[in-house]
């Protein structure tokens, strides 16, 4: 009956603020509750699937290797000194010459003619110097006209040197031990002076040149072994030998030109073409992971490694050498045992919640 009475006679005000204060902490509680639910969505809907790698350490026998087209370091366009007539060829494509040979005689009779009247008038100058000598030791004649004969007599020697010289210029003759690559001339064409009749290589001083990316140049030294395949011999390998390294970068190009000399040129011809594999220092413990973790990023080179949270962190990397078909060499960035994805990568951003399948 109290509690009858009591109720029966509870103010209107009281009713109504027990009532909002219901309605609000429903409310509070259906909020935190909906909360609760995206959070678990969100964490569910995020999380990408990767397959993981371990960085792992490898022995590599350090290579580089590049294609070039072979080269004679002595190739050279034998030059007509003088001009003229040609009167006779003494050599065709493919004949091996010796250094001083004669390879063709330009039309000389000019020279000739010019040499015996220079000649002639040494002769006459000499005789004349000669008396003079013997005058002026008597005092017979001035110093004056003494040094008048002299000088007369000098500058005909010089004369007479300047067209033996043209004379001999006449035989065009190798300049060293070679090959005949290409004859440039015809018989009865007239040259010109300093025009070319041959083209003359060495094929002893064969050579490739190959260009390498900066990042690997560091590795190469002169003097280090080399090997080369020729297309045109594919069951061969050829034993050389780094000779050169270039002491500059091409900045356009991002290489560094080496020189590679042949142990044994004697079957090889310049403008064969084949890939040369330089030997670099072998190395016990390099870093290495998948090829196909690495994204290429411009210039630069990226990974995602996995921390033990679960989060796909972008890290940048520096690579080596191509260790093999499926697997390069890490120089910088990484740690070993070091945790890669090497597949999924594509849908990662850094910071995304991976799971490993």
């Amino acid at each position: 009956m109290i509690h009858s009475h009591l109720a029966t006679h509870r103010k209107p005000g009281q009713a109504a603020t027990r009532t909002a204060f219901i309605c609000l902490a429903a409310v509070w509680l259906a909020a935190c509750s909906g909360a609760h639910s995206y959070e678990s969505a969100s964490e569910h809907t995020v999380a990408v699937p990767v397959k993981i790698q371990a960085v792992a350490q490898a022995s590599i026998s350090g290579s580089v290797e590049a294609l070039a087209e072979l080269e004679a370091d002595r190739d050279t366009q034998v030059l007509a000194r003088s001009g003229g007539q040609v009167v006779s060829l003494a050599v065709e494509e493919g004949d091996e010459v010796s250094r001083g040979q004669v390879l063709l005689s330009l039309d000389d009779e000019q020279a000739r003619m010019a040499l015996q009247q220079a000649e002639a008038i040494l002769q006459r100058l000499e005789r004349e110097w000669q008396r003079s000598s013997d005058l002026i030791e008597r005092q017979l004649v001035s110093r004056e006209a003494h040094d008048r004969v002299r000088f007369d007599y000098q500058a005909q020697q010089a004369a007479v040197a300047l067209l033996r010289a043209d004379l001999s210029d006449k035989q065009v003759k190798a300049p060293f031990d070679g090959i005949i690559a290409e004859r440039l001339v015809n018989k009865g064409e007239v040259l010109k002076p300093l025009q070319a009749a041959f083209r003359l290589v060495d094929p002893t001083s064969i050579q490739a040149v190959i260009h390498v990316p900066e990042k690997q140049l560091g590795s190469i030294q002169a003097g280090m072994p080399a090997i080369a395949r020729l297309a045109a011999y594919p069951d061969q390998q050829f034993n050389a030998t780094v000779i050169r390294v270039a002491p500059r970068v091409d900045y356009r190009a991002g290489t560094g030109r080496v020189v590679i000399a042949f142990n044994d040129a004697n079957t090889l011809r310049p403008g064969q073409f084949g890939s040369i594999k330089i030997k670099t220092a072998e190395r016990a413990n390099a870093l290495v992971i998948a090829a196909q973790s690495v994204v290429l990023d411009g210039p630069t080179s990226v990974v995602y490694v996995i921390s033990d949270a679960g989060l796909a962190q972008r890290k940048q990397i520096v690579l080596g050498q191509q260790v093999d078909a499926t697997h390069v060499e890490v120089i910088s960035g990484l740690s070993v045992n070091d945790r890669v994805v090497s597949e999924g990568h594509n849908r990662l951003d850094d910071g995304s919640f991976v799971l490993e399948v």
